[in-house]
């Protein structure tokens, strides 16, 4: 099918049917691995064509037996009985190692052991499809949505949670039957690290899917329900992380007047430290690292207003985060002074400043960005830089350069002449 991807619309028309064909008279497990090719090849079709089958209508020019007089919705449709043809004789996928494919699918060994039956691997694929693709087509009246409650719900009970709709070629509704299959199956087994890999992203799925508006705390609630049931499962690891993530995002909702969520960030660090202690070298351990280096990055900034009148105080807003000791210092320049704007603070540091002075500011560890208002004393008229850092030596190194307002913040300031 690769090779036939290069050749013209008609010869690879021809070699999808022949694919389909060939799947049909197949034999278990080869009848449902090509029944997965063929409806990924289905979907490379219009991949590739879109542009013209976007314009086409079902008319009586449809040929059942010919791609190249579908619409969009006979695609979809097909795409997706050709994958659920895939999963078909479920018991016996389920019993088959996927090892024994080794010479013709590439898998890697942590695939391996969380994915370890060829019904993983083709519901894999199934819900790659399922999750990721989004019809521009008409909706029933009664389409299917993953708003119930029960969806965000533990493994043990989402197992056993009835799933019906009419709008059976929903993805939304075969991708919600096909985790609920994973993780009943792997459950049953005993296979709980695969179980917990799969109801993560099943939460994922539906909170990415969801208009329930409650989403968010039963997507923590679900997390919260999957370390309660299996502590012990090394991809919990993921499970922390996420949870961690979650307390990280409330803490965007600050709210300064109330202190609401004001320590939701303090938490998420927490829970990040503990996470790469009680499991290091692990995804989950990695994620909360990159999230740990995020929450303790320091932030400054400041504003004040371009022209000021002479002798008179200055306000300044400062913005500032994980900053608790910071120092300014003003450079009187010419007129005429000129800079480039990519080592301005290098060249500014060789020059004597008029004034300097440090300041501190209170820091209780929330991790919070936090607005001071300060002030600079008068000065007399003239052209001014006013540099801030967090060392009194005000330079800036490469690794304060990437995080651009850590060190070495300037601001420049011009006093004219006041009539």
């Amino acid at each position: 099918m690769k090779y036939n991807a290069y050749l013209k619309e008609d010869n690879y028309v021809l070699a999808l049917n022949e694919l389909q064909e060939t799947s049909v008279n197949a034999k278990f497990p080869l009848k449902q691995i090509l029944h997965s090719i063929t409806a990924e090849s289905y979907w490379n079709y219009y991949q590739q064509n879109q542009w013209k089958i976007n314009q086409r209508t079902h008319s009586s020019d449809f040929k059942n037996d010919d791609i190249s007089t579908w619409d969009l919705k006979t695609i979809a449709n097909k795409t997706t009985k050709e994958y659920l043809l895939s999963l078909s004789s479920r018991d016996s996928l389920q019993q088959t190692n996927i090892t024994d494919f080794k010479t013709i699918i590439n898998y890697s060994k942590f695939s391996e052991e969380l994915q370890p039956t060829l019904y993983d691997f083709l519901g894999g694929r199934a819900i790659s499809f399922f999750n990721n693709t989004q019809y521009n087509l008409t909706k029933p009246a009664d389409f299917f949505q993953v708003n119930n409650e029960d969806y965000f719900s533990s493994i043990k009970h989402f197992s056993k949670t009835n799933i019906s709709s009419t709008d059976t070629l929903s993805s939304l509704f075969q991708a919600i039957l096909v985790y609920q299959e994973l993780e009943r199956f792997h459950l049953k087994k005993k296979n709980y690290n695969s179980a917990v890999h799969y109801a993560i992203k099943r939460l994922d799925f539906v909170k990415n899917n969801s208009s329930n508006p409650l989403k968010n705390d039963l997507y923590l609630k679900g997390l919260v329900a999957l370390i309660n049931d299996f502590p012990k499962e090394t991809e919990n690891a993921i499970t922390w992380s996420k949870i961690a993530e979650w307390h990280n995002k409330k803490g965007n909702e600050f709210n300064v007047e109330t202190g609401a969520n004001q320590f939701e960030r303090k938490k998420a660090l927490e829970i990040c430290d503990r996470t790469m202690a009680d499991f290091p070298n692990s995804y989950g351990a990695d994620k909360c690292k990159a999230l740990k280096i995020s929450i303790l990055q320091k932030q400054m900034s400041f504003d004040l207003e371009n022209m000021h009148r002479p002798n008179a105080p200055i306000k300044m807003i400062f913005e500032h985060k994980n900053v608790s000791s910071v120092y300014f210092k003003i450079i009187k320049v010419d007129w005429d002074f000129t800079h480039n704007r990519y080592d301005i603070i290098d060249g500014l540091n060789k020059l004597e400043p008029i004034k300097s002075w440090d300041i501190q500011l209170e820091d209780n560890k929330d991790y919070q960005t936090h607005l001071s208002n300060l002030k600079i004393e008068s000065l007399p008229f003239g052209r001014y830089f006013v540099i801030a850092g967090t060392s009194s030596d005000f330079k800036v190194s490469k690794k304060c350069n990437s995080l651009r307002q850590f060190l070495g913040y300037q601001y420049e300031l011009f006093l004219p002449e006041y009539r």
